[in-house]
Order: C-alpha cells, then structure tokens, then sequence
C-alpha cells in the first residue's frame, strides 16, 4: 500500500476518505469524484469532504 501512496502528491487517510491535493497560488487543488477543484485552503478542501 506504500508504494501506492509514493505516486500521490498529498494524502492523507481519514476514516475510509483519501485527502488528495497540492498548493497553487490561488489556494489547494483537492481531488473530488475524479477531477481537481480549487479550494481556498486545504482546511476548506478537508470540510468538503467531512461535510
């Protein structure tokens, strides 16, 4: 299962949901149903996904 996370730029478990994403200028890139969404923080990308 490591070698699987080698090739994801950030995630982090929680519960049965993978946080996906990476830091751009204008704010993170989360990973969501297949396509990359701007967030205004990795905070805001992480209460999407919890909601």
């Amino acid at each position: 299962m490591i070698s699987y996370f080698q090739n994801i730029d950030k995630s982090i478990l929680k519960g049965d949901t993978i946080m996906k994403g990476y830091t751009v200028e204008s704010g993170y890139m989360g990973y969501v149903d297949g396509v990359y969404m701007l967030f205004a923080s990795e905070a805001d990308y992480e209460e999407y996904l919890n909601r």
